[in-house]
């Protein structure tokens, strides 16, 4: 990311069917699963934190 600051240009990405997967981890492996993906310091959470440019909340603990 911070090359393409370096350079001016900014990236647009789409995620699609995002809904279809929190629909997935919900009945599959439970609400709890996807909380823990999710939200707080979740690889999710933290992911799309890093594709927005902000520091990712810290893990609970």
């Amino acid at each position: 990311m911070t090359v393409l600051a370096k350079h001016g240009l900014e990236l647009d990405l789409f995620i699609d069917e995002y809904d279809h997967f929190a629909n997935n981890i919900l009945v599959e492996d439970g609400e709890a699963a996807y909380r823990e993906l999710t939200h707080g310091g979740g690889f999710f959470k933290s992911f799309f934190a890093l594709l927005k440019g902000r520091p990712a909340a810290p893990a609970a603990s």
